[in-house]
């Protein structure tokens, strides 16, 4: 998730190493003091690390839901549309034609990569009589060259194979699990109000053009031409004229390569339209309406989960907090010490910081595995919801999905976050008075904050709590 990200992260993340290697390089004795101090209080450094990781997993989880999703979705680009990028439909069969015949001049544009022409018709299908009759509703009928198509589809032709004879037909896996249909079986289609039967010659999966139109039977073209001029006749004048003609258009660049080119080819085929755009043909940009969806969907779950994880994030960086300032309390005569010795408060500073770089670095890396957990466990129980509905219910077969882009960017979020943590609360805690820390006396209580910080503290709260709440109205949950 988030690729846009990305480079800024790493930016970030690259800088914040760079730092502290200069600090530890530049400052043998602070990083000595560090290390040490990691060595010594192993349990403690556990404790620190288990509050950056708590952050690190809800972040890498939340994305990994994203990922899922997005992924889930956009396989519907490839099971119901495959190597189709643009859809272009007209209101007529002889509209329709006249739509086809034009565009073919766009065969040997180099942004096209294939045309196909076929007829649709919506359909109820049934199978057997009496009690064990089973129907679909809501089939399609359609009407395709199948040397064409397996010319337009290229090697990973769906429906490769010999075209069906008369009276017969190619399903699709999704129609013939409903219908429990298999080869040979006889079925009956009803289109526009007349009984066809087609006897099913094979079944195929419901993937790329064989997914088109979802519950789909495929026949040759014109094999129905009885039927759909004995249904028009039949429904008299002005019921509509016969099934959709459509134009099926495949972009340069494979199923979702050839999405980058889909304004363009769909700026060329209104243009190839000419008069027939003004007079009810459409362009329809299928494949980049259903990764535009699908990224969309990924972003907006992921968002949802970071925002509900955020809370846990927040209690990860609170107990990092007040952890370190636990250890500060533990080392105070040790930091007295060191300070009455000679030792500037900016070499304390960059101890601390190199010590929290450690520890920061490490609860990344543990952090992105438990992340990975978190996701799983996520992804299942949302798998487990979502297969008790159907596609037409919102039913989404989820299929787990990582992306390095989500790895990184989790991974640097969780170490910034950490990073930055001990570094502001490293500024606080070296601020110490000698002689009390030395007596291990309790500090200083009710010292007054200068009106500076009093003016910037208001200031940033008001402006992040304005944030927040345009972050939360836009689902946005790396702004929250």
């Amino acid at each position: 998730m988030y690729p846009n990200l990305t480079p800024a992260l790493v930016g970030l993340l690259g800088a914040a190493l760079a730092v502290t290697a200069v600090l530890a390089l530049r400052g043998p004795l602070a990083r000595r003091l560090a290390l040490r101090q990691v060595n010594r209080r192993r349990g403690e450094a556990a404790l620190v690390v288990t509050g950056s990781v708590l952050g690190t997993a809800i972040i890498v989880g939340s994305f990994i839901v994203g990922d899922t999703f997005n992924f889930s979705i956009k396989q519907g680009a490839y099971d119901h549309l495959g190597v189709i990028d643009e859809v272009v439909g007209s209101p007529t069969p002889g509209q329709g034609e006249a739509a086809a015949r034009r565009l073919a001049a766009l065969a040997g544009d180099p942004d096209v990569d294939g045309l196909l022409a076929v007829r649709r018709h919506q359909a109820a299908a049934a199978k057997g009589d009496g009690g064990g009759r089973k129907g679909e509703p809501r089939a399609s009928v359609v009407e395709v060259d199948f040397a064409a198509a397996a010319r337009f589809e290229g090697a990973a032709a769906s429906l490769a194979g010999p075209a069906p004879g008369p009276g017969q037909a190619v399903l699709n896996q999704r129609l013939a699990s409903s219908l429990d249909a298999r080869p040979g079986d006889r079925l009956t289609f009803y289109l526009y109000g007349r009984p066809v039967e087609l006897a099913v010659a094979r079944v195929v999966p419901a993937r790329g053009l064989a997914g088109f139109g979802e519950d789909g039977a495929f026949v040759a073209a014109g094999s129905l031409d009885a039927a759909v001029a004995a249904g028009g006749a039949g429904r008299g004048a002005g019921a509509g004229a016969g099934p959709e003609t459509l134009t099926l258009v495949s972009n340069t660049g494979g199923v979702e390569g050839g999405n980058a080119a889909s304004d363009r080819v769909a700026r060329k085929l209104t243009v190839a339209l000419g008069p027939l755009a003004r007079e009810g043909t459409s362009v329809d940009k299928a494949k980049q309406e259903v990764l535009g969806e699908a990224r969309q969907a990924g972003d907006e779950l992921g968002s949802l989960f970071l925002f509900v994880g955020s809370f846990a994030v927040i209690a990860g960086v609170l107990l990092l907090v007040n952890v370190f300032v636990m250890l500060a309390e533990e080392r105070k005569p040790e930091l007295g010490m060191l300070r009455a010795v000679g030792m500037r408060r900016g070499r304390l500073v960059r101890g601390f910081v190199v010590e929290g770089a450690v520890y920061a670095l490490a609860a990344a890396v543990l952090g992105v595995l438990a992340g990975l957990a978190v996701g799983r466990a996520v992804v299942e129980v949302a798998a487990r919801i979502l297969a008790g509905f159907s596609p037409s219910e919102g039913g989404l077969d989820l299929a787990f999905k990582v992306t390095p882009t989500s790895l990184v960017n989790g991974f640097a979020l969780g170490f910034l976050i950490a990073f930055a943590t001990v570094a502001l609360t490293s500024i606080r805690i070296s601020r110490i008075n000698i002689i009390a820390a030395i007596r291990d006396l309790p500090g200083e209580g009710g010292r007054r904050l200068k009106r500076r910080w009093v003016v910037v503290s208001t200031l940033a709260a008001a402006g992040s709590g304005a944030a927040a709440a345009v972050a939360i109205a836009d689902s946005q949950g790396i702004g929250t």
